[in-house]
């Protein structure tokens, strides 16, 4: 007995039919039946039992057709394996981005990424802060890029640049004269937040980090909207602001990867700037292999 009558032993307990396992296998019908019967003689013992009905195993070709599919299946995966090994290996990092942060930082990493490695692969994902770090320590993704740290994170992490927040102010909320002003500069202005005291903002949820920051300049400069409206995402809230629907804040990060230049909405916070850390995460610097090491390298160089 070899793999080849194991194979077709199994492929009539599927079709429970001498005939379509025939068709299936490319062979004659009488040649698979004297297959079968070299078995039985072989094994003595009778593996298949023929009715108007069709065919059914009996419990001595229960046992062989389960031994069957173990041996089958073990052998694809060793010729796989021996497959794996002839190829060529090629190392994939994984990284995961939130959906405003994809616009600036992907292009640059993944074109940097392609000129510096060329043998390896990288993938990006979207996906929330929460759900990245939960990735990392589960091995599906390889790094993140966040602002969000805490103390008691169990994550390496290595800093890679610095951004601003800034205000988001549709055109049509400013008197005349202000906008005129501003459509001349040729970079963003400053802009006071009293100026907009009686404004609806467009805030981000509380689950998100740039929430927590917002309320802790409204709380520094005595800041209280009239009306809010919560978000679930920058790019949303933006999207809001342009139609007019009230202001927002934003990073000058997102602006630069939106390309967002035109449009007098921008504005740089009079006498606060906030700025916040941006955090490349990965695990503990131990467990990271040549190929990871040299990707952390890499994103410090860009950013």
């Amino acid at each position: 007995m070899n793999l080849r009558y194991l194979n077709y032993i199994v492929k009539i307990a599927e079709t429970k039919s001498f005939t379509k396992a025939a068709q299936s296998l490319y062979i004659t019908q009488p040649t698979l039946s004297q297959f079968v019967y070299s078995v039985e003689e072989e094994l003595n013992v009778q593996l298949f039992e023929r009715s108007s009905k069709g065919v059914r195993l009996t419990e001595a070709g229960e046992i062989l057709v389960a031994a069957a599919r173990k041996i089958l299946d073990d052998y694809e995966a060793v010729q796989q394996r021996i497959s794996d090994l002839s190829a060529p290996k090629r190392e994939t990092v994984v990284i995961a981005l939130s959906s405003y942060r994809t616009t600036f930082f992907a292009p640059k990493i993944i074109s940097q990424f392609r000129k510096q490695f060329p043998a390896c692969q990288i993938v990006s994902m979207e996906k929330s802060v929460a759900e990245s770090k939960e990735a990392i320590h589960s091995g599906s993704v390889d790094f993140a890029i966040s602002s969000c740290l805490s103390e008691n994170e169990d994550l390496g992490y290595t800093k890679i640049t610095k951004e601003e927040i800034m205000v988001a102010v549709p055109p049509q909320l400013l008197s005349g004269q202000e906008a005129a002003l501003r459509q001349t500069a040729d970079i963003f202005p400053e802009i006071d937040l009293n100026e907009l005291k009686n404004e609806c903002f467009l805030l981000l949820e509380k689950n998100q980090p740039l929430h927590d920051l917002v309320e802790q300049f409204f709380q520094r400069t005595n800041f209280v909207p009239k009306n809010v409206i919560q978000c679930s995402t920058m790019n949303s809230a933006n999207s809001m602001m342009m139609n007019g629907l009230g202001c927002t804040f934003v990073t000058d990060l997102f602006v630069q990867g939106n390309h967002l230049y035109t449009g007098n909405y921008y504005y740089h916070i009079k006498r606060l700037r906030p700025k916040r850390d941006v955090y490349l995460l990965h695990r503990k610097s131990n467990t990271l292999n040549e190929l990871e090491k040299s990707f952390i390298s890499m994103v410090r160089q860009i950013f």
